[in-house]
């Protein structure tokens, strides 16, 4: 039922005025009256016409209500006109508006996909020339050991737009807040890994360590991140070193600090983003004075607090 008078007095916009059932039940209705009552009137009254000035005012009086009730269904008829009119212009506003929320997502992808390039770019630009200074200085050993900082992979700039920005298909073009909550949760539990390291007997600081490094691999597949920062193709000769690849254990601690620093150089492609209280803190951490852990001597590596696994600079 519900359909049915939808039908009969809707006014989409893509169908002309007159082949709107409504305009027809507006102009036939009075219409109707009209004629049945002029015919009424003829019928039950006796009545002869003047071609002169009191005839014609005679039948305008006599047919008074059968004139008025015929121009009413020519008012009915503009107003629908000016309705369908409304609902044509309110459609083409919508419409509009939704190609150039289109268009401007297309847009933001571009700009986000040439800063991701550019960023890159600069990354690479870097690493030559600290290669060159290397090789001028004749130190062909440290050549091998340069490598690039945490970036995100090429191919995968668009998949990430999509789970920075899951909504600018509707014209929103800010940091979600699902994904700064989860950079957020993510420095949480690295932080509670180091917390845990630090205050951990020796049998349990391996643990602790692979838990980290573990949790950072999976941030890394999550978005995209390639990182050479601290692996070395290197054999080790314990388990731990063989999971971590390096003899430092503080290197993980870099490489923690080197991917908040590239996630947080990728959202301040957003002009309004501003960066939580947590990545705040990881940009406060003192290299300087993160304290040093080799895994050659974990049995004998001290307790730390965490202020001392994460010295804030003064």
């Amino acid at each position: 039922m519900k359909k049915i008078i939808k039908h009969l007095t809707g006014f989409p916009s893509n169908k002309s005025l007159f082949s709107l059932p409504i305009v027809w039940i507006c102009f036939w209705i009075p219409f109707a009256i009209s004629l049945y009552s002029a015919v009424e009137i003829i019928i039950q009254g006796s009545f002869y016409f003047s071609p002169n000035y009191e005839g014609f005012n005679h039948a305008a009086s006599v047919f008074k209500f059968s004139i008025t009730a015929a121009g009413l269904s020519l008012a009915l008829i503009g107003l629908c006109a000016a309705n369908h009119r409304s609902e044509q212009a309110k459609d083409q506003m919508a419409l509009t508006s939704s190609q150039n929320i289109f268009s401007n997502h297309f847009k933001h992808l571009e700009e986000f996909e040439k800063y991701l390039t550019s960023s890159h770019q600069k990354n690479l630009s870097q690493r030559e020339k600290i290669i060159k200074k290397h090789e001028s200085a004749g130190r062909q050993a440290m050549v091998e050991t340069v490598t690039l900082l945490p970036h995100i992979n090429e191919h995968k700039y668009r998949n990430l737009y999509r789970k920075i920005y899951p909504l600018s298909k509707k014209g929103v073009f800010s940091v979600d807040d699902s994904f700064a909550k989860y950079i957020d949760n993510f420095i949480s539990e690295i932080e509670k890994c180091f917390k845990e390291f630090g205050t951990s007997p020796s049998s349990e600081k391996s643990n602790r360590l692979v838990s980290a490094f573990d949790k950072l691999e999976e941030f890394k597949k999550n978005l995209y991140i390639e990182d050479e920062s601290f692996y070395r193709p290197q054999i080790h000769s314990t388990p731990l070193m063989k999971k971590l690849r390096t003899e430092e254990g503080n290197d993980l601690i870099f490489s923690f600090v080197f991917l908040i620093d590239c996630i947080d150089m990728v959202l301040h492609f957003d002009t309004s983003y501003i960066p939580t209280e947590k990545i705040k803190w990881i940009d406060s951490i003192d290299f300087e004075k993160i304290p040093s852990i080799n895994l050659n001597r974990i049995d004998v590596i001290p307790n730390f607090q965490e202020d001392e696994i994460f010295p804030i600079k003064k």
